[in-house]
């Protein structure tokens, strides 16, 4: 996504000028980005690990563009290992909740996001606020991640997944089980 590492990349230069310590952090979490979505993530499936330390990555990116009152939380219940699953397919709806929850203008922004991994199902859900930002209104592009996303649970997982998109006055959220095999 080119607008992410663009906002990133300036991100990165503002701690640069302010010499903040956390400047070599944050550059290395962007190569590691980086790197998984060029090299780990061009096959059919990845280790769940893998994906939860790539999203928490970006979360840690993303907090750095995010005003102080605003809440993240990034929860995981049950054990990663020994579970594969299709990459990038959270990544659509972890960048949508920051874009439409934190950056929306909503008075209490928040965004929590949680999995539940049992051994049959994987439970991935998001709830953020949702505000009125001008900017986030119609566009051409609207609804092309959550489209793909839909898109991929059906070619990946046909039968096996459910896909839960709520949208209320002041929270949007998602729910997407599969079933794990």
């Amino acid at each position: 996504n080119p607008h992410f590492l663009f906002n990133s990349m300036n991100s990165i230069y503002s701690l640069a000028l302010n010499q903040s310590p956390k400047t070599p952090e944050i550059i290395l979490k962007l190569s590691e980005i980086m790197r998984y979505i060029i090299y780990e993530a061009n096959v059919d499936y990845v280790d769940l690990t893998k994906e939860v330390e790539y999203l928490q990555d970006y979360i840690d990116i993303q907090e750095l563009r995010t005003n102080k009152k605003a809440s993240i939380l990034f929860k995981i219940t049950g054990e990663l290992i020994n579970i594969r699953i299709a990459p990038l397919l959270f990544f659509p709806l972890v960048e949508n909740s920051f874009k439409h929850g934190l950056k929306s203008g909503a008075e209490n922004a928040f965004v929590k996001i949680m999995h539940t991994i049992t051994a049959s199902n994987l439970r991935f859900e998001i709830v953020n606020s949702k505000g009125d930002a001008p900017d986030l209104g119609e566009t051409k592009y609207k609804g092309v991640g959550i489209g793909n996303v839909r898109k991929r649970l059906k070619l990946v997982y046909a039968g096996d997944y459910t896909l839960d998109i709520q949208e209320k006055e002041e929270i949007y959220s998602v729910v997407l089980k599969i079933k794990l095999k």
